[in-house]
This record gives structure tokens, sequence and C-alpha cells, in this order.
């Protein structure tokens, strides 16, 4: 056979496999869509949809693990599965989850978590070994750029459909809830995908042509209105730290890049200035946050900021010092905390990893995303689908330093950093910009 033919056989191969790896990211970012028609169509659904919601994602899952099964069949055949520093460090943290859970004991909550997280040791495992190594063996651009064409644009209907509940008519689903949330349970989890989707936005906007360009820049406008509709300050404070990011490095890499950016930063502020102008209610979220941040820099202890996270902070970190090394099992702070300070999650996933599952747990979870993040960002080669997923790793982490682990947000984060990388066979595919 020519060595043509051969290459040709290679890869009509890497592309049957990133067909098959691309397929989790692809259901798991259809579910929203799923709830959106859901939401619309039926009434009831703010109360059904705490039941659908999970179940529709776990039966994502499952077909998962039969598309991370033909990957590593795959993989195995040619002898191409490659480990870096980062799956080193997951996998560090999956030990000490499973000594962990060990020492704490294997309770249902452990395992599965309570209702509404739905984040315990088997969907972390799933995540881990799942969703990240099935994108982490997409070595094709084309199939990135699709998925990322795809999860803004059931981010833009979402939005749309928030902005008509808003502005023009009401969808009841979305109105039985405390906060602005669309199709999420809280607010807050509708700006963890938020900042999740304009990382993604600015990225292609800066780092594509053509149809990813236009499409970048309508995300992104529709996501930061969105964003400071719902008014979750941590997400915005994510959000706008991630764009500067993007700022900077498109005008390191110049040329159109640095075009971009000046034409993006202009954009953005003139939408947050008219949002500004528009929402009283805003100014006085980030009057109030810019008061508790020069409070807490002063040495003014104020437990209640951040809406008391600044005081849930303290005192968890009294219980991390007490169990440092195995924490107290998956969910297993819960009851302590509700004791004392009416929640039962530190609203901290770092901070959460450590009482959970110990120190040691919460540093390889660090050193893992923060490992994605730097090495997504020089990725050599032109791959602009890494640096674009390595901006999104940097924007969920941010979010989460003020958040909670939710089962329909977390997986967006191992699902965004095997992308950071590009493919496990090392074969990195560029695809035509579209």
């Amino acid at each position: 056979m020519s060595r043509a033919g051969k290459h040709s056989i290679k890869m009509e191969s890497v592309d049957r496999k990133g067909i098959i790896a691309v397929i989790p990211a692809m259901l798991f970012c259809a579910v929203p869509l799923m709830i959106l028609v859901l939401d619309i169509l039926m009434p009831s659904m703010s109360d059904l949809q705490y039941r659908i919601y999970p179940v529709a994602i776990r039966i994502v899952s499952l077909i998962s693990i039969i598309c991370m099964a033909a990957c590593l069949s795959m993989d195995i055949d040619r002898g191409s599965i490659h480990i870096d520093f980062k799956d080193i460090c997951f996998t560090l943290f999956t030990v000490c989850i499973i000594i962990s859970t060990f020492v704490n004991g294997f309770s249902h909550d452990a395992v599965f978590s309570v209702p509404y997280r739905y984040v315990g040791v088997f969907d972390l495992f799933i995540y881990i070994y799942i969703y990240m190594y099935c994108s982490g063996s997409i070595g094709s651009e084309r199939l990135k750029k699709t998925f990322f064409l795809c999860l803004m644009l059931v981010s833009d209907l979402i939005a749309a459909a928030f902005f008509y509940d808003h502005f023009i008519g009401k969808i009841p689903a979305f109105n039985d809830k405390l906060e602005p949330s669309a199709i999420f349970f809280h607010g807050n989890h509708y700006g963890y995908f938020l900042v999740i989707v304009i990382a993604v936005a600015a990225g292609c906007y800066c780092f594509s042509r053509g149809v990813m360009t236009a499409a970048g820049g309508l995300s992104l406008l529709a996501g930061l209105a969105a964003l400071a509709m719902n008014r979750s300050m941590g997400c915005i404070l994510a959000a706008g730290a991630t764009l500067v990011v993007i700022c900077i490095t498109s005008v390191i890499h110049g040329g159109s890049h640095r075009k971009k950016a000046m034409v993006m930063a202009a954009c953005i502020a003139a939408v947050s200035a008219c949002m500004l102008i528009l929402s009283s209610q805003l100014r006085a979220d980030i009057a109030q946050t810019i008061g508790e941040f020069t409070q807490i820099i002063s040495g003014d202890n104020n437990i209640h900021a951040g809406n008391g996270r600044w005081g849930i902070w303290q005192y968890v970190a009294g219980y991390i010092a007490d169990h440092p090394w195995w924490g107290y099992g998956c969910e297993g702070i819960a009851e302590l905390m509700k004791d004392y300070t009416l929640t039962t999650n530190p609203h901290n996933e770092p901070l959460t990893y450590a009482a959970f599952f110990g120190i040691p747990a919460a540093t390889f979870y660090c050193a893992g995303v923060l490992t994605s993040f730097i090495k997504g960002i020089r990725t050599k080669g032109g791959c602009s689908t890494c640096l674009i997923a390595s901006f999104s790793v940097m924007a969920y982490f941010l979010s989460s330093l003020f958040g909670v682990a939710m089962f329909y947000t977390a997986p967006y984060l191992f699902v965004l950093i095997g992308m950071a990388s590009e493919g496990r066979t090392g074969i990195h595919q560029a695809a035509p910009d579209v």
C-alpha cells in the first residue's frame, strides 16, 4: 500500500474516533435545550425539572461510558494512549477521593450526592474518566468548533427566552424561582453557565474567522446582557477577569487578533455601561461588593460579605484544619455546616473538595485545572480551539471560587479541560476557518 493510502486510512480512523469522542459533550450540551423546550411547553415544568434534569444527565453519562469504551479500545489497538501531568493530577485526585471515602464511609450521599446538586463520588469519576477522557481524544479542530457553535446556540436560545420572559411575556416555569435563573435551579447556576459561554464566545470572536467570529460576537453580547440581568456577582467578576486575559492574549498575538480585541473591549464597555444605566439593582450590587471588599482588605472581618460567603469560608477552614488529610467524605460536612451557617456547602469548589476529601485532594484538583489552562494557552501549531477551551477552563475555575459544583454545570469544566489538549493521539487536525 502506498504511503498516501496509509496516511488516508490513519486520518479516517482518527476522524471516526473523534466523532465518537465528541458525542458525550454534544449530548450534554443538548440537555439544556430539551429542558428549555419543556419549560416553554409545560407550565408545570418548574416542579418537574428537578426530577427530569438529573435523570437526563445520568442517561447521557451512561451513553458516554459506551463512547469512552470505544475510544479506549481504539487507543489500545493503536498503542496511542498518552498521559500528561494533568492526567496524573486528576488520577491522584481520584485516589484521594477513594481513600477519603473508605475512611469516612460509603454512604448514599457520598457516592451519589444529595438531591439537587447530584455531584457525588460516582459523578466525579464520570466527569474525569468519561467526559475528560473523551474530549481529550478529539484531535479535530472542526469537531471542537462544532461543539462550541452548539454551546453558543443553546446559550443564545436560553438567553432569548430569558429576555422574552423579562421584557415581553411570561414563561411560567421561569417565574416560580426566587432569582432570574432561566432553566436552571438557581440564579447563580445560570451565572456559572453564562461565564463558560462568555469565555467560549469571546475566544471564538478573537481567534476564529467567518461564521465562528460572527457567532462568537453575538453570543458574547447576549451572554453579557443576560449575566448583567442575572446579577451573580461572583460570575460577573470571573467573566470580567477572563475577558481581560483574552484581550491581553489577543494583543500579544497581534495582527487581526489585536484589532478584534479592541472592538470587543469597546462593545463590552458599551454593554456594561447600558446595563449599569438601566439597572439600579446592578449598580447597588456592585457598590455593595466594592464596599465589602474594601472592608475585608482593611481588616474589618465582615462575615456577611459576599452574601455570607466570607464567614462560611472561615468557618469551613476551621473544620478542614481538624481533618486536613482525608476530610469528612463527600457531603460529610453538610450537617455540621447547616447547624451554624444555614447552608450545606462552602460555596467555593476548591474549599469544598478540601473539606470533602482533604487538602491533598484539593491541591491535586487545582494543579490539574491550572496545568490544563497553562498548557492550552501555550499550545503550538495554531490550535485555536485549545486556546478557546483554555479560556473557558479559567472562567469556570474563577467562578467556582464563589460557587457550588452542580450536575448540569460541573461537567463542562472537564469537557473543556479535555478540549484544551491537542488530542490523546498527539495528532492535531486543523479545520478550515468557518
